[in-house]
């Protein structure tokens, strides 16, 4: 996968993401069908970015059911929350998956280098995390009604 396709690395050149990858002490991992790649509960310092294959993000309650938060697919940045808060949601491999670990740390502070590149990755990741919350809150919005025709006229409306 061509990094600079990725919401992450959106306006980045391919030099300028190749000397962010070293400045972030990025790392490649691969996961096998239904290894898990994040466990709930775990503490973890990395954003992933799914380069190939698919992952789920899933709790488990009390009572051992299993609930579905999202997908994850090729291109798509997962625990960028996680990582500034632990303690979340597993996330797990539907099928082979390559994922590209980045430290959240080396990402929110900007390097020795002080690389102009960086304002724009880190700019990105709020993006990204800009846009996780609007859908949220229009999830958020859709179940407030408290009868099924309102939830329904409210999904159905936007």
């Amino acid at each position: 996968m061509n990094l600079s396709n990725t919401l992450l690395f959106r306006g980045l050149e391919d030099t300028e993401i190749t000397s962010l990858l070293n400045c972030l002490d990025a790392t490649e991992r691969s996961y096998k069908k239904s290894e898990v790649l994040l466990s709930e509960g775990s503490i973890t310092e990395n954003i992933g970015i799914v380069l190939s294959g698919m992952a789920v993000i899933f709790c488990n309650d009390i009572w051992g059911n299993t609930s579905i938060l999202g997908n994850v697919a090729p291109g798509s940045v997962f625990a960028e929350v996680y990582a500034c808060v632990p303690g979340q949601p597993s996330v797990s491999a539907v099928e082979d998956t390559s994922v590209l670990f980045v430290n959240v740390g080396h990402v929110l502070a900007t390097c020795t280098n002080s690389c102009p590149f960086h304002t724009r990755l880190v700019q990105n990741l709020l993006t990204i995390c800009a846009h996780k919350s609007l859908r949220l809150s229009q999830r958020i919005l859709h179940t407030t009604s408290k009868s099924i025709r309102g939830r329904l006229m409210s999904y159905f409306s936007e």
